[in-house]
């Protein structure tokens, strides 16, 4: 277990991910979302409180101890001591820690927590020197010469039309027609932010669910869904726009209210391609005392009854789930000289019943939490089971999930050659594989070196 301590106070959290063995023959693993987006306690942090995370438990000094301030990619090495550096400017945070061992009962692990910080008063702002206001000089008068009269002959004069002007009404101004927008308006990116109204402040939201429906008369219309970033932003397209088009872009994120806006082509150009999310808890009202009907005793039959009416709560529309187990999704390995890896956990989307993208992270089966060691420049080989994919994404992200580089899009196959490219560091290697009515998204943790 990792703790947070502030001064003399200690903080606990759920667990955000890990993976640890049961036995010698099982690694149990398990994600859970809403211990990242939604830290249960917001340590209050101000000047002189020294900031530490304490490991506990009989699993002994991990092999890396690492804190990633989660939006602004800022990695701390908390080494034996676990002493943070907090020298942040006033506002809300999310930490991320990690603690990676090489062997637990013979099998490398890792545990991750993610606390709140509320930061106040440790960096003081210097205060700016009020300029001075210094008049400007007065310019000059210069003498203007009065114009001289000439005499200039008449224009002769131009004889009217016969038509008779009409007269437009005393206090209306004729208004000159706007440009009106019409017809195909070129190709936009769409992009946008999800953030999650907490306490009367937002915070941005990593890997939240963002889909998109563009709906087209005129050119083919298109759908395709992707995760928010670190700093909770997304992107799509560019996407070919007309005046008439509708698109319509969802966003979603576990424990919260899902969100929809839809506009037509004009009001995305306009808008600049911006749509941005606030999600709200998809907690209902707190559920209010049953109300009894009283009828009044000793009162003449003339006096009506009081009656009250119950209040009828309406539950939360909760989505619905879809079962799968690690047998429904397709394998997929990385095979690297000579040697085969497995993802160390996967999402897996598919269409429910009722149409809505339903989707549920899980780990692999066989999970490799330790980092794969990859040269740069080096061949190396996708392997997917099941039926062959529409297409398959390659991307290098951090491991707070922001994006490092281009994605490498390739048409679908069951095998795939590629060359390791990224700049040397690490990353979560993701490999997003469309089928027809279902993707999944594998997620491998490597290290790239010359």
């Amino acid at each position: 277990m990792v703790r947070l301590r502030v001064g003399q106070q200690v903080y606990e959290e759920n667990i955000y991910s890990y993976c640890w063995p049961e036995s010698t023959e099982n690694l149990a693993c398990d994600v859970d979302q809403i211990a990242l987006v939604q830290p249960i306690n917001r340590a209050p942090v101000t000047r002189g409180d020294e900031v530490r995370f304490i490991i506990e438990g009989e699993a002994g000094p991990p092999k890396k101890f690492s804190a990633t301030l989660l939006g602004f990619g800022d990695i701390q090495d908390l080494g034996t001591e676990g002493i943070y550096q907090t020298d942040l400017k006033d506002d809300l945070y999310r930490v991320q820690v990690d603690a990676e061992y090489e062997n637990i009962e013979g099998k490398p692990a890792y545990v991750s927590y993610v606390f709140g910080l509320e930061v106040a008063g440790i960096i003081i702002a210097t205060p700016t020197p009020t300029p001075t206001n210094t008049p400007e000089p007065s310019p000059t008068p210069t003498e203007t010469p009065e114009p001289t009269a000439t005499n200039t002959p008449e224009p002769t004069e131009i004889p009217e039309s016969t038509s008779t002007p009409q007269n437009t009404p005393a206090g209306i101004t004729a208004l000159t027609p706007e440009t009106t927008v019409v017809g195909d308006l070129g190709e936009m990116m769409i992009t946008g932010t999800v953030k999650l109204s907490s306490g009367g402040n937002t915070v941005a939201v990593t890997g939240a669910q963002v889909s998109y429906i563009h709906t087209s008369m005129v050119n083919p219309g298109t759908t395709g869904s992707t995760t928010t970033n670190a700093n909770g932003q997304f992107s799509f397209g560019p996407i070919l726009l007309h005046d008439t088009d509708q698109i319509a872009i969802t966003a979603s994120a576990p424990g919260y209210q899902a969100q929809s806006i839809q506009r037509t082509g004009v009001d995305t150009w306009q808008s600049g391609g911006v749509f941005d999310f606030v999600l709200t808890s998809d907690q209902g009202p707190t559920p209010l005392p049953p109300v009894i009907t009283a009828t009044v005793i000793g009162v003449p039959t003339t006096q009506p009854v009081a009656t009250a009416t119950p209040m009828q709560l309406v539950p939360p529309t909760v989505p619905p789930a879809i079962q799968v187990t690690s047998s429904a999704v397709a394998p997929v390995s990385l095979d690297i000289a000579g040697k085969t890896y497995l993802p160390a956990g996967y999402q897996f989307c598919q269409r429910s019943a009722t149409g809505e993208r339903v989707c549920v992270e899980m780990p692999s089966a066989e999970a490799n939490t330790a980092r794969i060691d990859l040269l740069r420049g080096s061949a190396a080989q996708l392997r997917i089971g099941g039926a062959r994919p529409a297409e398959v994404v390659i991307e290098y992200r951090s491991d707070t999930g922001l994006p490092t580089g281009q994605p490498e899009t390739r048409v679908g196959d069951n095998i795939l050659l590629l060359t390791i490219l990224p700049e040397p560091g690490s990353y979560i290697m993701t490999v997003r594989v469309t089928w027809a009515v279902e993707d999944a998204t594998y997620f491998f943790r490597v290290t790239v070196s010359e």
